[in-house]
């Protein structure tokens, strides 16, 4: 029996070992699965923290992208209604208050009223009303929403002549309508004639002022605008008030009281310093502030908010509106959402597996590399779906860009289209896939790829933004486009690809042009009066040497002295007529042996000048003085001077900068006259 005691206890002893090794790999094991939880739970944390803050900042960079395409549309517009109160403004119907002022009117606001110009008011020099044309209310009631001597005041100021009169919103008290409205106004002058040849006179004659709906004209541009699913885009003047916001009852109302009014539970001093320290300083940035309601969903909420400002005049002092795109955190957040959470409940099954593995391989020590290889397949599968979803936070952003009514693509330095939105793939008529990877002479002329391709380098080079009116040649048919060009670069990359947004102004254009062609038809009219008028001078100057000779043979009592001095009194007033003409076509021809240059290039620009006006192009004479007489003709010298004019002229179809330069070189024992355009 003691034998077999003996034995029993020696079979025991190893069983009991064995327990307690096992014992000790459980809690071994329990550790390791603890850490290994924890380590997940912040790695988890950490992962989606940093993947919500790269998410946020991108989706607020494409918001910030959506407040520039607003402000460079608006600031475009207001520029066009600028030009076209200016053009106005020296319409000789205007000026003289001719009949015809009306129907001019009538002519300029049917161009302006896709702008949101509502009516067009002529005041005389005392600054009433003479004429109001636009919407039936203004012209029967011949009055505006706002007080005449705010802006008379301005353009009856000399120095503010040729420029243009921008005043603050204000609402239309009596519609009650929500809306806000502006006055944009200019001065009307007449032309006195000219007291020497560097000065001209002119009278105050009154003002000329576009009524513009300021809510409609900016909701032209943000009503459509969407940042991701639900966000929109609000407008404030340079006095905080809302010039546009989805929230129809905002408008007009001072952004820093009305949130207040609307909910007082909510802190608004973040929106509040982004609009005082930022925005109604003119400055661009990105945000986030706290709401309490969006797109009728109420409650306190944050939202990403990207702004910059709108330049309605940039001389000083600068007036600015800005512009804001916001939209709820919880766009951003679902998308995180739906990234983290698998990846996270990914990783903890991947910890999980890994537990069991070593569980088996120290308790049962059996391979468990095919329950791996299922893992790694899960795993994968779940980035693919994370992957998709990014994709499809991608798509979009795409989804805008398409259904723009702007031709937007972008482009390298090689001039190969890298993208290209619909719109611009039905304007070159064939699929968008046909041009992606090709060349720019692929959609355009050889001589419009050229031009692009060099604005694009010059783009990339410099790295600034360029906007531009510019012809191009598409299918055979000539376009006008205003194209915005921004450079495209990663953050410590220079920029390789170049953004393109262009707007077809073809019809806008057109209508320019054809101002431009009746104006140059008058000034022809005018060279051929003066030339008439010069062949008519030979044959009064002959009645009034007749009239003379039949003067002295009759006595001065009598009637036919009386009836000669009438034909003498009119044919020299017609002389004096035929002078006018001659002084403002040129001097009549003659030739000289010795002239004064000088004299020639100025008698030559005051021909020139309306020419030069209409055709906007600013001229800057240089006359060297105390020029010495030099031996020419002096008519065929004005003649020469005058074409080279005329070719500078030609070469500036959108307008620019004319000098003329003469100088002494003593060496050569010359006189040079320069013409640079």
């Amino acid at each position: 029996m003691a034998n077999d005691a003996t034995e029993i206890k020696s079979k025991s002893f190893p069983l009991a070992r064995g327990r307690k090794s096992y014992q000790f790999r459980i809690r071994l094991l329990g550790s390791i699965v603890i850490f290994l939880l924890f380590l997940g739970l912040i790695l988890g944390t950490v992962t989606a923290r940093l993947l919500r803050d790269i998410i946020s900042k991108d989706f607020n960079q494409q918001q910030l992208i959506l407040a520039r395409h607003i402000a460079r549309m608006v600031e475009q517009n207001i520029q066009f209604l600028k030009e076209e109160l200016l053009l106005l403004s020296r319409s000789p119907s205007l000026v003289e208050f001719r009949k015809t002022e009306e129907d001019r009117m009538k002519i300029a606001l049917e161009t302006v009223k896709n702008s949101s110009v509502i009516a067009i008011i002529l005041l005389n020099s005392s600054g009433d009303i003479l004429k109001i044309v636009g919407e039936k209310d203004y012209v029967l009631k011949k009055t505006i929403p706002f007080d005449n001597s705010s802006f008379f005041q301005w353009c009856r100021t000399p120095e503010n002549q040729h420029r243009v009169f921008i005043g603050q919103c204000k609402p239309d008290q009596p519609s009650n309508d929500n809306h806000l409205y502006m006055l944009m106004a200019t001065s009307v002058y007449k032309s006195l004639g000219r007291i020497n040849s560097d000065n001209s006179v002119s009278k105050f004659m009154g003002a000329v002022a576009f009524l513009i709906d300021s809510t409609r004209f900016i909701e032209r541009f943000t009503k459509d605008i969407r940042s991701g699913k639900t966000g929109y885009a609000w407008v404030i003047d340079n006095n905080g008030n809302f010039v546009f916001h989805i929230e129809r009852n905002f408008i007009g109302e001072n952004a820093f009281i009305v949130r207040k009014a609307r909910d007082p539970s909510i802190n608004f001093i973040p929106i509040n310093t982004i609009q005082k320290e930022e925005m109604l300083k003119g400055e661009e940035g990105t945000g986030w502030y706290y709401s309490g309601w969006h797109r009728g969903k109420i409650g306190k909420m944050k939202k990403f908010i990207a702004f910059t400002p709108i330049y309605l005049r940039k001389e000083a002092p600068p007036f600015l509106w800005s512009v804001a795109v916001a939209a709820p955190t919880s766009e951003v957040e679902n998308v995180v959402h739906s990234v983290y959470i698998p990846m996270f409940i990914g990783s903890a099954v991947l910890i999980l597996v890994i537990v069991l593995v070593g569980f088996y391989l120290i308790c049962l020590g059996r391979s468990l590399t095919w329950t791996l290889e299922e893992e790694v397949r899960l795993k994968t599968e779940e980035l693919r779906k994370s992957h998709e979803e990014l994709t499809r936070s991608e798509s979009l952003y795409r989804t805008y860009i398409e259904k723009s009514r702007d031709m937007i693509f972008t482009v390298d330095s090689s001039g190969i289209f890298r993208s290209l939105n619909q719109y611009g793939a039905d304007l070159f008529g064939k699929k968008k896939e046909e041009y992606i990877g090709q060349r720019l002479e692929k959609a355009f002329s050889p001589e419009s790829a050229e031009k692009l391709l060099k604005i694009v380098r010059e783009v990339i080079e410099t790295d600034q933004d360029v906007q531009l009116e510019h012809d191009l040649i598409v299918g055979g048919r000539l376009f006008w486009f205003l194209s915005h060009f921004i450079p495209l670069s990663r953050e410590g990359e220079n920029p390789s690809v170049v953004l393109v947004f262009s707007r077809d102004v073809t019809s806008r254009h057109q209508l320019r042009e054809k101002e431009i062609l009746r104006t140059e038809k008058l000034a022809s009219i005018g060279t051929l009066a003066a030339g008439v008028a010069h062949e008519i001078n030979n044959p009064i100057c002959i009645i009034l040497g007749f009239t003379e000779y039949l003067l002295n043979k009759k006595e001065p009592q009598s009637k036919e002295h009386e009836i000669l001095e009438t034909i003498r009194r009119q044919a020299t007033a017609c002389q004096q007529i035929v002078e006018n003409l001659l002084t403002f076509a040129r001097v009549p021809a003659k030739s000289t042996i010795v002239t004064n240059v000088n004299d020639d290039i100025k008698k030559v620009v005051k021909v020139s000048q309306n020419t030069l006006l209409t055709k906007k192009i600013n001229l800057t004479l240089n006359s060297a003085p105390d020029l010495p007489q030099a031996t020419a003709d002096s008519s065929q010298l004005q003649q020469v001077f005058l074409n080279l004019i005329n070719n500078g002229v030609d070469a500036m179809k959108t307008g620019g900068q004319l000098t003329i330069s003469s100088r002494l070189d003593d060496k050569k024992r010359q006189i040079e006259i320069e013409f640079r355009d």
